[in-house]
């Protein structure tokens, strides 16, 4: 699984990659720098204290400003204007609002209640786990796979979506089986955002504001989805910092799990298919990564960037890839020539040597203070994704037949699955590119993504 593993690094924190495989398989630990501005949006003036969620971004918070809140009409399956539940995403199958994390009933909604948009600053490093994909999607495709079978081992009674108890339960967690050394979890799905524990231990108030109602426009959902599509290439400043040489991962095949099967024609991963004995290892190399937190080796500071290797990787080759295998180049000859162009900067013309170019075709964008394979997985499932690029480009321009060489860069381009070849390219100003993002967004928009206006 060294391709799914090195796409999980270059999706981390990403909404693009994160809502395409938005069944995650992985935990990362995160840490977020004293200092940062994050927003809670609530029907209360007063300052929160205890456990309660944050956004990073101001406006998916003032959708929960209040009780009653709606959100922003979007395109649904059947093409026109509307909102509210009878949207059912075509990926995720279930449609439930998020709502603030109450223990017990939430009060009566009031029509005329605006709500609050708090604003927080952290008061000291936040310590998170980062659970990938859409893990913050009340979703029965398996979205929810990493917190409720691994995390919290399907032991927490359910109430719907549960989100509460799901919230209670990893948040006592962090304080029992990993010492208090966790914050809280950090989690995506119309954004980016925080279950913390304890605001009273991690926060300050920088301003309480009262919002506007909460009614709903075709502007006022487009600046909504600005801020979300605005996060596709990542949160952006350096708001959450990752450790890329000490997470955890379903695909880590050492665990063994039988991850792929159909559902609905489509195969995703699922960790529901995980036995007790392979949740059982999960959940105590989670444990033994979170408890390393408090040795300077698992601090973000000190890890290799991997995710700024395989954009370079991604970036050096995934237009060149596409380019080979399309009607531009019909012709064996013009298809090598692009292949040779692409590898010359490895090649030796006096000594030919496919495997020494193979090798150094691979460690252009790794340097030789990297960790190694041996010592890292985000190492060694980048090196094993380099060779495999380079090698197979190799080959492919040593093919005699047109066909077959292009139907191994076909074969390549199917295993590495790389996002960025979904995306719209560049859109009108009053336009996005709209992917599905839990819970609004259809099949056809997963398959074939497009640039959209406030009225589509």
């Amino acid at each position: 699984h060294a391709n799914h593993v090195f796409n999980a690094i270059h999706s981390a924190l990403r909404q693009w990659g994160s809502s395409l495989n938005h069944n995650g398989m992985s935990y990362f630990l995160p840490t977020v720098p004293k200092g940062t501005q994050l927003y809670h949006g609530t029907s209360k003036e007063e300052q929160t204290s205890g456990m309660e969620w944050l956004a990073y971004e101001p406006e998916p918070s003032l959708f929960f400003s209040g009780f009653r809140w709606q959100w922003p009409p979007v395109r649904g399956p059947g093409g026109p204007l509307s909102g509210g539940p009878s949207l059912v995403h075509d990926s995720f199958g279930v449609y439930d609002q998020q709502q603030p994390l109450f223990e017990s009933a939430p009060p009566e909604d009031d029509d005329n209640l605006a709500g609050y948009l708090h604003t927080y600053r952290t008061v000291r490093p936040l310590r998170l786990i980062y659970v990938d994909g859409e893990a913050a999607a009340k979703s029965d495709k398996g979205t929810l796979d990493t917190q409720d079978y691994i995390l919290l081992n399907d032991t927490v009674k359910k109430h719907g979506f549960w989100e509460y108890e799901r919230a209670k339960g990893m948040c006592n967690l962090a304080a029992t089986e990993w010492n208090g050394q966790i914050d809280g979890i950090l989690r995506m799905e119309s954004g980016f955002e925080i279950v913390l524990c304890s605001f009273k231990l991690s926060l300050e108030v920088v301003r309480i504001a009262r919002a506007k109602s909460n009614g709903v426009s075709e502007e006022k959902s487009l600046n909504y989805y600005r801020a979300i599509t605005s996060r596709y290439d990542g949160i952006g400043g350096d708001r959450a910092l990752l450790n890329y040489d000490q997470f955890v991962t379903g695909f880590d095949a050492k665990y063994g799990i039988d991850l792929f099967r159909e559902i609905d024609g489509r195969t995703l991963p699922r960790l529901a298919n995980a036995t007790a004995e392979q949740v059982g290892m999960m959940r105590e190399d989670i444990r033994r990564v979170v408890l390393g937190m408090g040795t300077d080796v698992s601090l973000p500071e000190h890890s290799f960037n991997w995710q700024g290797t395989v954009d370079m990787i991604v970036g050096r080759y995934a237009t060149r890839l596409k380019y080979l295998v399309s009607p531009s180049l019909s012709m064996l000859e013009a298809f090598q020539r692009e292949i040779n162009s692409t590898l010359q900067p490895f090649i030796d013309y006096a000594r030919r040597n496919s495997t020494v170019e193979s090798e150094r075709c691979a460690a252009q964008f790794i340097p030789e203070t990297a960790p190694t394979p041996s010592k890292s997985m985000a190492a060694a499932a980048v090196s094993h994704v380099s060779h495999t690029i380079c090698s197979t480009l190799l080959s492919a321009a040593e093919e005699d037949s047109y066909e077959a060489a292009v139907e191994k860069v076909k074969e390549l381009i199917e295993y590495l699955n790389w996002t960025t070849w979904k995306e719209c390219g560049a859109c009108d100003p009053e336009k996005l590119c709209m992917i599905p993002i839990w819970p609004f967004g259809s099949l056809e928009d997963f398959i074939h993504p497009t640039c959209m206006n406030a009225t589509q």
